[in-house]
């Protein structure tokens, strides 16, 4: 066990999919192992100290970044991770503790290190060797636009959860927050886009411009491997052929059909596409 943890500490991916669980998609699965999918696959082997991602929906992101960050503080002594989310804070801190709990209580107990303290709004892992110093690793959460925020504590590691939700004086809040993190700190901002005039649009342009420090990184909903669909082949549009000449499948067409048609009833057809493209970007 002892070489085994050795290679973890080498590659925490082999630490994430042997023990963490994660909530499946299908409620009544319950919790499944953390096998990495198309999307984090790319995210482990692309991220850097400073990355933004511009995902479509429930493309999953958070997930990964999160069980990044946490089992880097369940394997690490003194690392204080920060997880920011989007308002109002007690209905979107919830999901995101628990799903971090299920990482934490799905690695065994003489593996994973104890728990000194737990409540809604942080965890934090006890190092503490037999009579030697007392050794923490924190995981916070809370509410993007936060005043006090990472003011009296050094923070190693910061996830700005569905950034596309903040408000431009959330953004500023936590621009002077970051400001105040030490050399090597990881930031990571990822959302779906939710308009032009929101801060992640300029933050994301300006990524891709080489402006700033961070690297931009884009998830179109075709990455997302269960979305497809069942059915007979289509006669394509001008706009589908163009898609299915970028690589995209029959399948995926049939998806996206579905995901318009389904728009269309809700906000009718001329608005459809537009509802469609600002949830399951392309």
């Amino acid at each position: 066990m002892l070489e085994f943890l050795d290679s973890c500490h080498q590659d925490r991916r082999l630490y994430i999919e042997t023990f963490f669980k994660i909530q499946s998609r299908n409620v009544e699965s319950g919790l499944t192992p953390f096998v990495l999918n198309k999307v984090q696959r790319d995210y482990w082997d692309t991220k850097t100290q400073r990355d933004i991602y511009l995902k479509a929906r429930q493309v999953t992101v958070s997930s990964i970044v999160q069980a990044d960050f946490v089992s880097e503080a369940m394997m690490f002594p003194g690392l204080n991770v920060l997880i920011l989310v989007q308002k109002p804070e007690e209905k979107t801190k919830k999901p995101h503790l628990d799903r971090i709990k299920s990482f934490y209580y799905s690695v065994p107990a003489d593996v994973r290190p104890p728990l000194e303290n737990e409540n809604e709004s942080s965890i934090v892992f006890n190092f503490q060797q037999k009579n030697g110093p007392k050794e923490l690793s924190h995981i916070y959460l809370a509410s993007a636009g936060s005043l006090e925020i990472g003011r009296g504590e050094t923070i190693h590691r910061v996830h700005m959860t569905e950034y596309g939700s903040y408000e431009k004086e959330e953004a500023e809040a936590m621009s002077q927050m970051l400001m105040g993190l030490p050399q090597g700190a990881r930031i990571v901002k990822e959302g779906s886009p939710k308009g032009m005039e929101r801060p992640f649009y300029q933050d994301y342009q300006n990524a891709v411009s080489g402006i700033g420090a961070f690297k931009p990184h884009l998830y179109p909903w075709w990455m997302q491997e269960e979305y497809t669909a069942e059915g007979e082949d289509v006669d394509p549009t001008a706009e589908e052929g163009r898609l299915l000449l970028q690589g995209l499948t029959q399948g995926q067409i049939r998806w996206r059909r579905n995901m318009l048609r389904n728009a269309a009833s809700e906000v009718g057809a001329e608005r459809a596409r537009n509802v469609f493209l600002q949830e399951y970007l392309e």
